[in-house]
């Protein structure tokens, strides 16, 4: 597996991507087996994973920041479920690219619904044979000053756990 990760912002970011460094192995890939939740238990309200489904992905579990930000648990969807926006079809190409590379992905962006909130993903390859990809687990941390507040594209200070 190749990386070239750039500077990761998110402390809680930061964290699940030296973890799933960790669970590198000899035979390729870390696969959903080798992931201990009890290791990620503070870290798994930031944690997406979806089943490579085809040319699409389900979505198996959403951590509860996720779902607070996105306003709606959408565990058992498919990404092709979804109305195809920009957002939507970022997810896909990021995921998919995980899938294909065999790499991490990292993106950063702004949340849709306003633009204006300040978020930063990361997208990891899973494969039970060390192989082929079948699962993607993804990493997602919206920004937010020393306050708490969300943090703008006017105002960027930075990721606060």
């Amino acid at each position: 597996m190749t990386e070239d990760v750039p500077e990761i912002h998110s402390p809680a970011l930061k964290a699940i991507h030296a973890y799933y460094r960790s669970l590198a192995t000899a035979d390729g890939l870390p696969g959903r087996q080798h992931i201990d939740p009890a290791a990620l238990r503070t870290l798994l309200p930031h944690i997406v994973l979806a089943d490579v489904v085809e040319d699409d992905f389900r979505l198996r579990l959403i951590g509860t920041r996720v779902v607070d930000i996105w306003g709606r648990d959408h565990t058992g969807y498919t990404f092709s479920s979804f109305p195809n926006t920009p957002f939507v079809e970022g997810l896909r190409r990021s995921y998919a690219r995980a899938r294909d590379e065999k790499r991490i992905i990292h993106w950063m962006a702004t949340r849709p619904v306003d633009s204006l909130v300040f978020y930063e993903r990361l997208a990891f390859p899973l494969a039970r044979d060390g192989r082929t990809v079948d699962m993607v687990m993804g990493a997602v941390d919206f920004a937010r000053n020393a306050q708490g507040h969300p943090v703008t594209l006017q105002g960027r200070e930075g990721f606060c756990r």
